[in-house]
């Protein structure tokens, strides 16, 4: 049978309704054909006979049918190719008759290959025939990037990307522009043919270098943008001359030139491209305040807290276990504590070596200890002991951890600060399970809560001020932190002498320098002089004659040790006794569980939201008080209940009142507050006698914030223009019952205009420079008016500036344009010219390159 068509494929177009599509060509099999289908984005599928689509006529002259299962949708095409196996299956056998039927069969099956074949080819590009150029091949597909002709002519390889080419598609339209400017110049001015001509052809030269398939590297491009800005703004001011060379100063690169150009009211940002800019302006930009380089007193860790003295009754260590004096070969931990107290740090100490090593410390009567410290010397392997401090009021205990586990280095002194947990007698110190002989012991130090409330104080000075363009001197926080119960202060002066403070109506004089004499003031009292002459003690004393009158600049919580539990409503799971008994202030009155109830709730609901900080309860019955505990909050009544707090493993004697901080992040205002307990012991009561809650309230700060700039100038003596550094004394301060913390950062921000920049390049020499021209590329921020907002200026010799009007010479890019103006400067001698930019009217702009130019008429 003969093959008399050339028809090797079909294509159909979906419609969402056709299933069956006819095949219009001859194939011996259905595995002969090929179906794929093409959606409608492009995308293409490979369907798979059988699961997708059936074939019929398989061997018939006039081909057969391709059935789908589901018919191709609107906007898909189907593709049905032959695509028979390239196989040869024909076998003669030796002395037999000759087998026509077979023999054309073989002959079909090579015409379908053959076929087949020609119409994969006829959808492949290719040279044209009479191209002499053989053995070519393709590169790597390389994903967005366009193929480019190898230097032989014979590979295709991946080249510029299509961002790439966009861009230099645009270069070589602005080149091109640049040879339209210097054909009009060289028409224009038969005085600058010579100049102009050869401008343009160095623009055609660019032109023809930016060609798309010239260019091979990212990194070209940079050098190209280099040579485009040249040849800008040489065209711009009409370079080249009949008689002389145009002289050329002032360019302007931030980045490597900033020595050409004197700035006032300006300042250089750094990126890709280098520009300067007026100094910007805007609302509550922040003005940092690095307490690392600050002068005073009181910023190490246990500044308020004093040392106890090595020497006086009860300043005994005991032992806790002997292990830590074996190394040393010592046993007496009394004659030791001279020498672990003396001050003097030295290498002969016991060792921290195993876990559950120690020391107890008898201070010999109850005192308030608000942290520890310890020297250490490098021993064995790890970083230090990790150790655990407790108080008891006896030696033998109970003891009471005052703070989580912390790592006392190898080296020097590491200091451990915690909250006052009242006075107590014994406190020990020990090991836990990640130790390993990693510490010798030199000299340990406690520090007891001081009696003065001022913990840290500390002088700093923000940076110097260009104060003409500070509206106004605001006080507020950068990330200013400190822990419950402590406020931060602080007084500015802007001479050094007078330190003030807001008082959210005026200004009021804290601290004064009088003839070299540190005074404060004392409220109907006056001015007094300080018990040492020093600002720091100043300061330190008119806080305490002051009260409230004082600059609080962080926001704090007040603390206060009234039961808020009144006016509202007592409730509990079960009562043998009622739940009001346990909130009405009585001892004598108790709330009980039912019979036998061992877990059981109780709980009092405010008349309005409060944010408790601290609870109490008091079991007078020891026996009966709850072994495990959970503070909760609730809106709702009880009905849903956030955990504030969750305790264990209590016990309880007669009469005794238990205290539990609530954890400052659970803290929160809530209507309902209450306890979830539970006793050890099946089938036993649970007593409560009295049960509290205490309040604290934020203090929202009486800060500089909202003030205006008449009442910085007039009250405080913030002048623009003549104030140049602010000084600012901080303190913090803490009550009776909280840390001995640190002043960890301030800040403070301003609002400003953008300023009124100057811009002045060096002086350029030159041989009667008569015409000046200014050029330079700008980025408008605000809107822009030329000669108004942004002006260009020049000068000759010692002459006065002149203002050279300016005009917009091009678009350099879809952002930034090209400036020039012009000025005739011969009616003024000397050789000597300059170029200054101006900006006016707090208007914000961008200038990233300049140039100026002067010639002879």
């Amino acid at each position: 049978m003969t093959i008399a068509s050339t028809l090797s494929s079909a294509r159909y177009a979906g419609n969402g309704e056709t299933r069956e599509f006819p095949l219009p060509f001859r194939f011996l099999v259905p595995a002969d054909v090929a179906a794929v289908l093409r959606a409608a984005d492009g995308s293409e599928r490979v369907l798979a006979e059988g699961a997708q689509y059936e074939i019929t006529g398989a061997g018939l002259p006039q081909g057969g049918t391709c059935r789908l299962n589901t018919p191709p949708a609107a906007g898909e095409v189907l593709s049905l190719t032959r695509a028979p196996r390239l196989v040869q299956e024909t076998d003669y056998q030796e002395n037999d008759a000759f087998p026509a039927e077979t023999h054309e069969a073989a002959l079909d099956q090579l015409t379908m290959i053959c076929q087949a074949l020609d119409e994969k080819i006829a959808r492949a590009p290719l040279v044209k025939v009479s191209a002499a150029a053989r053995g070519l091949s393709l590169g790597d597909p390389a994903p967005g990037r366009a193929l480019v002709w190898g230097a032989d002519g014979l590979a295709l390889e991946p080249g510029p990307e299509a961002g790439e080419i966009a861009l230099a598609q645009g270069y070589a339209a602005r080149a091109a522009q640049s040879v339209t400017r210097a054909e009009t110049a060289r028409d224009a001015s038969q005085a600058a043919r010579q100049g102009a001509e050869a401008a343009r052809d160095e623009a055609a030269a660019l032109a023809a270098s930016l060609e798309p398939a010239t260019l091979a590297r990212k990194t070209d491009l940079s050098t190209l943008e280099t040579g485009l800005m040249s040849l800008a703004m040489k065209q711009a001011v009409q370079a080249g001359d009949t008689d002389r060379s145009i002289l050329m100063n002032g360019w302007l690169d931030p980045l490597t030139d900033a020595g050409q150009v004197a700035l006032t009211g300006m300042e250089f940002q750094s990126g890709d491209t280098g520009y300067i800019q007026p100094t910007p302006g805007g609302a509550n930009l922040a003005v940092p305040l690095n307490l690392a380089g600050a002068v005073g007193s009181g910023v190490a860790a246990g500044a308020g807290a004093v040392k106890l003295d090595t020497t006086g009754s009860g300043n005994v260590l005991t032992a806790l276990t002997a292990t830590m004096l074996s190394n040393v070969g010592m046993t007496d931990w009394t004659t030791y504590f001279a020498n672990l107290v003396s001050g003097t740090p030295d290498d002969n100490g016991p060792y921290f070596n195993a876990a559950s090593v120690g020391f107890i410390i008898d201070l010999g009567v109850a005192r308030t200890i608000t942290g520890a410290g310890m020297y250490g010397y490098p021993a064995g392997a790890g970083t230090g002991a990790v150790c655990t401090w407790a108080y008891a009021d006896a030696s033998t205990g109970p003891w009471t951890s005052v703070a989580t586990d912390a790592t006392y280095g190898k080296t020097g002194w590491t200091d451990k600060m915690w909250t006052a947990a009242g006075a107590h007698r014994f406190w020990r110190c020990l090991s836990n399970t990640g130790t390993s002989n990693s510490l010798r012991l030199s000299e340990v130090r406690l520090y007891e809560r001081a009696d003065y409330p001022v913990n840290d104080f500390a002088v700093f000075s923000l940076p110097t001020l260009d104060a003409a363009y500070w509206t106004a001197l605001k006080a507020a926080t950068g990330n200013a932190t400190t822990p419950d119960g402590c406020a931060v202060y602080a007084a500015v002066s802007f001479n050094g002498k007078h330190y003030l403070v807001w008082t959210g109506t005026t200004w009021r004089g804290l601290t004064y320098e009088n003839n070299g004499v540190w005074q404060y003031f004392v409220p109907a009292v006056g001015w007094v002089n300080a018990s040492a002459n020093d600002k720091f003690t100043a300061f330190k004393e008119a806080l305490a004659a002051h009260a409230q009158n004082k600059w609080p600049l962080v926001p704090q919580y007040a603390q206060w040790t009234t039961d808020i539990c009144a006016g509202g409503t007592a409730a509990s799971g079960t009562a043998y006794s009622p739940a009001a008994n346990a909130f009405d202030n009585d001892t004598a009155t108790r709330w009980e569980t039912a019979s036998n109830v061992n877990t059981d709730w109780l709980q009092y609901t405010l008349p309005s939201a409060k944010r408790a900080w601290k609870a109490t309860m008091r079991c007078d019955s020891g026996t009966y008080g709850p072994t495990n505990v959970t503070i909760y909050g609730s809106n709702d009544g009880g009905t849903t209940k956030a955990t504030l707090l969750t305790l264990s493993g209590l016990t309880w004697v007669n009469g005794e009142k238990k205290e539990w901080v609530i954890p400052k992040a659970a803290r929160g205002n809530y209507t309902t507050y209450g306890f979830s307990m539970q006793y050890s012991v099946d089938n036993r009561n649970i007593i409560v006698h009295e049960a509290e809650f205490y309040e604290e309230t934020l203090r929202t700060p009486t800060n500089a914030t909202g003030m205006t700039q008449a009442q910085w100038a007039s009250q405080a003596g913030f002048v623009p223009g003549t104030t140049t550094t602010v000084d600012v004394m901080a303190a913090l301060t803490t009550s009776d019952t909280a840390f001995t913390p640190e002043l960890n950062a301030l800040g403070f921000t301003v609002d400003r205009t953008t300023g009124v920049g100057t811009a002045e390049f060096n002086a350029f020499e030159a041989v009667d420079p008569d015409i000046g021209r200014a050029v330079f590329v700008m980025q408008a921020v605000d809107d822009i008016t030329l000669d108004t907002d942004l002006k260009a200026w020049m000068k000759r010799g010692t002459g006065a500036y002149t203002q050279v009007p300016l005009v917009p010479d091009s678009a350099y890019d879809a952002t930034r344009v090209l400036v020039r103006g012009e000025l005739d400067m011969s009616a003024t001698p000397g050789t000597a010219a300059q170029l200054k930019l101006t900006t006016h009217n707090s208007k914000a702009v961008k200038v990233f390159q300049a140039a100026n130019y002067f010639k002879s008429k």
